[in-house]
């Protein structure tokens, strides 16, 4: 009796044997599949979420920029300039003027503005909204040589310890002569407070009021920022407090990007040693 149990005891394992070798490679199988289908669907919408955020970066940029440029062909102040570099006995009223222009009537046009001022070409601040600025040589800047140089410029964001939201970028544009007239009789400067460049990135966020904003589609884990050319970050961090110009990102995908001029997509460790699934884009036109 004994001897037929373990016999039909025998007979069952063998049965069952295949049905659980089976059943586990099937397991393992679907778990494979669904982890590389959830993979590829999180590459995905972080490709999409970089590609909206470079999107947005040189919307915001471009229409600084076209403001910088209506700046430079008002009539007003091209007629002041003029006056202040031709250094005649009404050269005081000029700078005045300007200075009141700039202040009342240009100013106000962008929230994001910090100072809008005009430099000689020698260099000199000639008029500004900020008065502390005036009489200043910059011509040692590179925004100041590079807008010589190629008629207009996008500084990098900076950052300034005294100023009261501590970051800036500077756009410049040329002034030329009234009247058609050819050649340039100086460059005008809008500065910027640098927190506004984070607009660029929470154009995506939602949320309710009291509540923590979140990115749309990233959860409580992910998040977007921007890193400049010395690997430090310039938009806040989702994590860590007064990240900007304080936080070191010198990641795999940072380093890819950096060093192909394209990007990166793969798992690694980000700036706090947490591994994620991340993608990385190159941005060309300020060397992010």
């Amino acid at each position: 009796m004994i001897s037929k149990m373990i016999i039909k005891k025998r007979i069952l394992l063998w049965f069952l044997l295949p049905s659980m070798v089976i059943a586990t490679i099937a397991t393992a199988f679907c778990y494979r599949y669904t982890y590389k289908v959830v993979k590829n669907n999180i590459y995905d919408q972080l490709e999409i979420a970089t590609g909206e955020l470079r999107n947005n970066v040189n919307i915001f940029l471009s229409g600084k920029q076209s403001r910088t440029d209506d700046f430079s062909s008002d009539g007003f102040i091209k007629e002041c300039t003029e006056g202040i570099v031709r250094n005649d006995s009404r050269r005081e009223y000029y700078i005045e003027a300007l200075n009141t222009h700039l202040a009342t009537n240009k100013k106000p046009l962008d929230p994001d503005i910090r100072d809008v001022f005009v430099i000689g070409l020698d260099g000199k601040v000639i008029s500004s909204t900020d008065v502390g600025l005036l009489g200043m040589d910059i011509s040692g800047e590179t925004y100041f040589s590079e807008t010589v140089k190629r008629g207009s410029y996008i500084s990098d964001l900076y950052y300034h310890p005294d100023y009261r939201q501590n970051t800036f970028f500077d756009v410049a544009r040329i002034i030329l002569r009234k009247n058609g007239q050819e050649g340039p009789i100086g460059i005008i400067v809008n500065r910027y407070n640098g927190h506004s460049l984070s607009k660029a990135i929470h154009w995506g966020i939602k949320g309710e009021p009291g509540q923590e904003e979140q990115l749309n589609g990233f959860g409580e884990t992910g998040e977007m920022y921007i890193v400049n050319s010395s690997k430090v970050m310039i938009t806040e961090s989702r994590f860590i407090e007064d990240a900007i110009f304080h936080q070191v990102v010198d990641t795999e995908g940072v380093r890819t990007a950096f060093g192909n001029r394209t990007g990166m997509t793969g798992i690694y460790p980000d700036y706090r040693d947490v591994p994620v699934l991340s993608v990385s884009k190159y941005f060309e036109e300020m060397n992010w």
